[in-house]
């Protein structure tokens, strides 16, 4: 996916200036699309869905990333809902039983929709599930979706061996548990510094203390 340049990003470090600008990816601003090459993990594993084929993201020396520099471009508007009827297990990578990229109804592409609103659907409602904790929660799950850029990928467009159509712009699913984690970074950690997530690059990696989905967020 290719991108178009507006005009530089001020706080982008130098060499990047001219590539990225939050101009470029306007056509975020109404959430992002599946459309795009996803970004998703098996395990701790990062995968790359380009073309209708998924490949483990290596490095050079054919060894699995762990952890990925990205500019991250935009977020949909709202959350999105993702809804699961069975209980996730390490590496699952079932297909949700019901959901909504925009937050409103069911997809298109869900078969068996759990209910026509997002807004009065009973998996919807707190408390529909409790966690293994105890907690009160909610059945269907909030994610967010996020475009993002290979860093590497502007660098190489930066020394002139990359066109700038071949720059990627990809889809990154943020699982439930991360969403908080994702909050902070830019609440707690950008803001107070006047730098918003689009400015610079940001390291993404997994938590190794648990076993379900759970990103970290690391500003470079």
């Amino acid at each position: 996916m290719g991108t178009e340049v507006a005009k530089p990003v001020a706080g982008l470090p130098a060499h990047l200036q001219n590539i990225v600008t939050p101009e470029a990816f306007d056509e975020f601003a109404g959430g992002v699309t599946s459309s795009f090459p996803v970004i998703s993990y098996r395990g701790r594993t990062w995968r790359v869905r380009k073309g209708g084929e998924e490949q483990v993201y290596l490095n050079d020396q054919q060894e699995a990333i762990q952890s990925l520099d990205v500019v991250m471009l935009k977020s949909n508007p709202v959350p999105s809902k993702v809804y699961y009827g069975a209980k996730y297990t390490e590496g699952d990578q079932s297909p949700p039983a019901c959901w909504s990229a925009n937050g409103t109804k069911p997809d298109a592409g869900v078969q068996t929709p759990v209910n026509d609103l997002c807004v009065n659907c009973p998996n919807n409602v707190w408390g529909s599930k409790i966690s293994e904790s105890g907690a009160k929660t909610r059945a269907c799950s909030d994610v967010r979706r996020v475009a993002v850029a290979f860093k590497h990928q502007l660098e190489e467009f930066e020394a002139g061996t990359r066109k700038k159509a071949d720059i990627d712009v990809l889809l990154l699913r943020i699982p439930p548990a991360t969403l908080n984690p994702l909050k902070d970074y830019v609440t707690k950690v950008l803001e107070p510094k006047g730098v918003p997530p689009y400015v610079l690059i940001t390291k993404i990696g997994f938590d190794t203390e648990v076993a379900y989905p759970k990103l970290t967020f690391k500003g470079l």
